[in-house]
Parts: C-alpha cells; structure tokens; sequence
C-alpha cells in the first residue's frame, strides 16, 4: 500500500515535522519583543536541509524501506528531539525517584526517541487512514500555532500603557529645559535580592556596604512591582501602576514595547539626552531601535539562536560539560554575544559626550550561574549555593562597575536596582501561591535599589521606594522640583502559560488573607 502514497505526502510530512516546532517556538517567543522571525525561518530551513540529506542518506543505504517510512521516522524523531524540553525534568524526577543518577536520562532518552520514531513510522505507514490522521494532526498542531502567533502578535501590538502613557507616543527633542543635566545611568542586577536576604543566604551584605561607602542612599525595604522581570520592567518604564484596577495579565497589557517607545525614553528625549545601551549577551534586553549608542559584543548566533537550541538535548548536554576551550567553560560558547562587566568598563562614554542616559541590565545574579564567588568563571551549576557564589562575585563586579563611572563621571546620577528578588526552596508540604513557596515570596519581592545623586534630590528619597517611583524621582531631580510619588504596590504575577496564566495577586494582602484562613 506504501508504495501508492505519493512521494509528495512523504516530502510534506518532512517538511511539517521541521515546521511545527519552529511554528511552537514563534508561538511561545512572540511576546517577546527581540524575536526576529527571519531567523524562524533559517530554522525551519536549516532543519529541512538536515532532514532532507538524512531521507536521501536512509534511501541510498536502504532502498528496500518505503520513501514515506523514511520520512515519517525522520519526522517523528526530529519532532521528539526538539521536543526535549517538555520531558526532561519529569524525566529527571521519575529516575531520582528510582534512585537514578540524572546523567543516565540522556542515552534512555535518545533510545526512546528513536524507538518511538521506528514503531510509530512503521505502524503508521501500514495505514492509509493512519497515515491521513497523521498528517492531519500534524497540520493542525502546526497551523494552531502558526494562528497564534499571528493573534498574539496582533494583540501586543495594540496600544497599552507601557507604550501611550507620555504623549501617546509624540515627544519632540528638547522641548523641557532641565535645570540640571548629568548624565543618567541605570544599572539593573536581575534578580538581586534586598539587604533583608542576606541572613538567610547565610553571606555578607557586601554590595550594600560597598554603595555606601560610594554615597549612595540605600532605599530599605525596597520591594519590586511585579514579581516577573518584564511586567517588573513595564512599571519601571512607564513610572505608571499598569496593573491597578486588574486581576489578570493579558498580552495586551504591556505589548510588544521596546525601551525607545516607553514614557521614560520620551521624556529623556524631550530633555536632549542622548541614549546608551549596554547589552551582556545573556538574558537582558538587547539594543532597541533608537539607540544613539549601542555596546555589545556581535557575533554570527544570537541569543534566540540559543533558545531554540535549548529545546533539544543538545544544549543542554553543552551546559553541564566539564569541558574547557580557551580558559573558558564550553557551556558560556553558548553565549557568543556576552559582554561582561570588565569588558564594560573600557567602553563607557565620556561625560563630556552627554547628557546622556546609560542603561545596563545584567544578567547577575540571574542565571546562567557561571561564577564562583571568586569571580572565575565556572562550569553552569542551580541551586542556592550557585546563587549564592554568584551574588557574591555580583558585588565585586558591581562595586567596579560604578568605580569606572564614578571615576569618569563623578557629577552622574547613578542607580542600582534590582528588577526582582529570587525564589529558593520552600519548606516540604508548604502552602503555595502562583506555585511558589509562601515562605519564599517576600525573598521575591525584596530588591536591591540604591541611588546616588545631588544632596537636594536624595532627601526625596523614601524608604520602600519601588521601581514605579524610580524615574519620577530623577526626572523631578533633573527639574529641580519635589517628585510626584505613586504608591508602593507589589503584585505577585507569573507570566502567561506558567501557573495562574497571568493571574494578579497584590501583596502583602494575599499573605494576609492565607494567614488569615490558615487561623
């Protein structure tokens, strides 16, 4: 019967099983705004390319198997390889129960993958009708997703408050004379806890000692606006309460908005400051359009090209090698674009160059754990004990960091503050809320924010300031006039697909109200 299907059916089973995974990682990655969809398509096109000389290579040395077994094994196997990401930690989790080492995952994986390819390709190709549901399952799945990024793109491109909320998006170059006109730099430690941490880390509270010494004004109980970094961020950008009034995240609501159109980049452009943009390669957000000055570190991949990978095995094997190329661990090659912070700090700009506005989000502490405490790099490792080497060498880095400013620039404001705090180990049989520990939520909240500026603005400052507040504090320093405080609002939100899809729930409130029905 096999060798009546038209050869056509086998090269668009081929084609469909390379699409739908590239179709899936656009759906998922479409909110984010860096996603660049022509290289979707070198995906999609690489994998055929690949799947097409394997289809030939099985024919030359089989010619006795049907064209469309062929296709179809090939197909299933390249859908389950791209599909890892889906099974490994259970995976995982099922061998720790039987007592497994995790490594051994990989060759049963591998040997799965390639038993489901065989059986599935031969049970499939003795059935027309099999063979017809196939396919069609395998087009639904792939236009599903195709739809949604088309729905999804749709959506976060609406205006929302991110975006509109200064001038609906007009703004002219100069038009707000400041009084005062130093430079601005923003530096962002992605999910670098507050002072009131460190105890349980059982480490020093080094960094903070570290920006007093410097004159800076840490702010106490400093809490984040939203316990994820981009709806963190939209708060921090558009210095407005975008989930006041809300119960749920919808794609809309903060949109596909890049550093250029948010109210904070507007109004540093009315006031002729020029922009910075410092990008380390890893997690941050890379140059937006409209950046006068871009630092980063160029190469062919990109960090999307990563992200793809880390849906197969093979990324992941790199991540956990030993391997050293270089003086360098092979898991940081997959990060070709990093740019780390002593490579920084010959590339700030010069302060006569401003005014200007500097902007560097690291990913430090935040993952990828690739320093000891020491500073050296290290073979990626998780866990608190990762986290806690890490935010260690964040201080040594950090201090230097603003060292190199203060040193080029001494009349700067200058800002450190986290995004998010970080999540650890709750206790067994602890109550959650979104899936986190309970214990473990104020640890995410918490933040590191520290400010240093003209005495006459720092008395503005407060404690509990949140990132909200952050710019209508410097744009009033820079006006010379008492800043417009909103209030200090946290919510606790995961991001949509995770648990609670996008469900808001204010803190400290909901602590409350469990304490409450737990009494």
């Amino acid at each position: 019967m096999t060798r009546k299907v038209p050869n056509m059916l086998a090269w668009l089973i081929l084609g469909l099983s390379c699409l739908q995974p590239v179709a899936n990682f656009a759906h998922k990655n479409t909110i984010n705004h860096d996603i660049n969809y022509l290289r979707c398509l070198a995906y999609f096109l690489t994998l055929f390319v690949i799947t097409s000389i394997c289809l030939f290579l099985w024919k030359t040395l089989n010619r006795r198997s049907s064209f469309i077994s062929a296709a179809l094994f090939i197909g299933i196997f390249t859908i389950c390889l791209t599909s890892d990401y889906l099974i490994f930690n259970h995976g995982v989790q099922l061998l720790n129960f039987f007592g497994l080492r995790a490594r051994i995952f990989y060759p049963i994986e591998l040997g799965g993958f390639l038993l489901l390819a065989y059986l599935g390709s031969t049970l499939i190709a003795r059935s027309k009708d099999l063979l017809l549901a196939f396919f069609a399952a395998l087009f639904t799945f792939t236009t599903w997703d195709a739809v949604q990024v088309l729905l999804i793109a749709k959506e976060t491109h609406r205006p929302s408050i991110v975006r509109t909320s200064s001038d609906n998006g007009v703004h002219t170059p100069g038009q707000i004379k400041s009084k005062i006109t130093p430079n601005v730099y923003f530096i962002l430690p992605d999910s670098h806890v507050g002072k009131d941490v460190f105890p349980y880390l059982k480490i020093p509270p080094t960094i903070f000692s570290n920006l007093q010494a410097r004159d800076f004004q840490i702010i106490n109980q400093a809490v984040t606006n939203a316990t994820v970094t981009t709806y963190s961020m939209a708060h921090l950008l558009s210095m407005q309460l975008i989930f006041d009034g809300l119960t749920k995240v919808t794609h809309s609501t903060v949109g596909d908005t890049s550093l250029a159109e948010t109210t904070v980049f507007k109004e540093f452009r009315k006031r002729n400051y020029s922009f910075v943009h410092f990008y380390d390669g890893y997690d941050g957000p890379q140059c937006p359009e409209g950046t006068d000055v871009c630092v980063s570190a160029s190469h062919f991949l990109t960090k999307q090209d990563v992200q793809f990978l880390a849906r197969t095995p093979l990324l992941r094997l790199a991540l956990k090698s030993p391997l050293v190329v270089g003086d360098v661990p092979l898991s940081l090659y997959l990060y070709p674009n990093r740019l780390e912070i002593p490579d920084m700090i010959p590339r700030l700009p010069e302060a006569s160059s401003g005014p200007f506005f500097a902007f560097f989000h690291f990913s430090l502490p935040h993952p990828p754990y690739r320093y000891a405490k020491d500073c050296s790099y290290q073979t990626f490792r998780y866990g608190i004990d990762a986290y806690r080497d890490q935010i260690q060498c964040a201080a040594t880095l950090l201090t230097s960091l603003v060292d190199g400013i203060i040193e080029k620039d001494p009349g700067a404001i200058i800002i450190v503050q986290a995004d998010t705090g970080d999540i650890f180990p709750g206790a067994p049989d602890e109550p959650t809320i979104l899936g986190w520990p309970e214990s473990t939520i104020p640890k995410r909240v918490s933040i590191l924010s520290a400010f240093r500026g003209p005495d006459s603005c720092l008395t503005y400052l407060k404690p509990g300031l949140s990132p909200v507040n952050t710019f209508r504090w410097v744009f009033a320093c820079l006006d010379q006039k008492p800043p417009e405080y909103l209030p200090d609002r946290t919510w606790i939100v995961r991001y949509l697909g995770d648990v609670g899809d996008g469900t808001l729930l204010e803190w400290p409130q909901v602590n409350k109200a469990a304490q409450a029905s737990r009494d």
